[in-house]
């Protein structure tokens, strides 16, 4: 996690050790995981890129009316099965909102458990043909409401780093919460000579 995560994010991690009753139960009632709502999520992040447009940061959680970040699996996986081998697609508007993203991320993640993939392919969801043998990841930037959007790709000679931190299921159900740490640079699709560098972490389930 990054050291500068809300004190909200910290309050919620110190709830779950042991020690500290008091944060488990509230009122009598016991203490719940956020994670287990379906919408939960954040992102945390600064981008640093060609374009002066590009240099921001970005720090925001889901609500009930906002959902900025989402996931989705190719196949539905409950308790028992092989779920490693599963694959989560997630998209993240980082700039704009669910209906008028003028920045976003689209990536996928096969083999769910801790540890760094070195990410080399672009963006393509698996539940539409992709090749579940690889992890992709690609950044869409709209620069003007009358321009195209520009695709930002991993290099094949600097690999984009992704690392799951964390994968938590929960009992009933087969649709993980998954935290992980993005780091590296996607080059212009178009024009390499333009790139945007990124340095995150996300949650979503």
């Amino acid at each position: 996690m990054m050291k500068n995560r809300s004190l909200l994010s910290w309050v919620v991690l110190l709830c779950g050790v042991s020690f500290l009753p008091a944060c488990s139960e509230r009122g009598g009632e016991p203490y719940v995981d956020p994670k287990e709502d379906s919408s939960w999520g954040y992102f945390e992040g600064t981008f640093d890129g060609t374009r002066d447009e590009d240099d921001m940061e970005a720090s925001f959680e889901n609500s009930d009316d906002i959902e900025r970040v989402g996931s989705n699996t190719s196949e539905n996986v409950m308790p028992g099965d092989d779920r490693r081998n599963l694959v989560i697609n997630t998209g993240i508007v980082y700039l704009g909102d669910s209906e008028s993203a003028h920045g976003y991320f689209s990536l996928s993640l096969s083999g769910l458990h801790p540890g760094t993939k070195y990410v080399t392919k672009p963006y393509w969801s698996y539940e539409y043909g992709g090749d579940d043998r690889y992890s992709t990841i690609s950044l869409f930037r709209r620069y003007s409401a009358d321009t195209p959007l520009v695709e930002f790709v991993p290099s094949e000679g600097a690999p984009f780093e992704i690392s799951i931190l964390d994968v938590d299921w929960f009992p009933g159900s087969g649709f993980p919460a998954i935290e992980a740490k993005l780091d590296g640079t996607l080059y212009n699709k178009d024009n390499p000579t333009e790139s945007i560098t990124v340095h995150a972490v996300y949650g979503s389930r």
